[in-house]
């Protein structure tokens, strides 16, 4: 697999890792708002459960973002910057 990446492949890496936050805060909330109910406690522990699965994808935000790779010279130059693929696609 290539190291590099083009625009159009970052900006899609980067809307994934938008949604993939997204979900995170979500099951962040629902975690809050499943402790702090008044739902029976068995119903908790099972909806506990499901969170705890799904608490697994916890993370994948930082394994879909773009690395940038600085190749020397001024750092304010953009084309002293190049982009790879994120560490999950390698």
């Amino acid at each position: 697999m290539k190291l590099r990446i083009d625009s159009e492949t970052e900006a899609q890496y980067r809307l994934l890792v938008t949604k993939a936050k997204l979900a995170e805060e979500a099951i962040s909330e629902l975690l809050l708002a499943t402790v702090q109910s008044s739902i029976p406690d068995d119903a908790k522990l099972k909806v506990l459960d499901w969170i705890s699965r799904a608490d697994t994808f916890k993370g994948i935000s930082y394994f879909l973002t773009p690395q940038t790779e600085w190749t020397g010279g001024d750092s304010v130059d953009a084309n002293n910057h190049v982009v790879n693929n994120p560490h999950i696609a390698r």
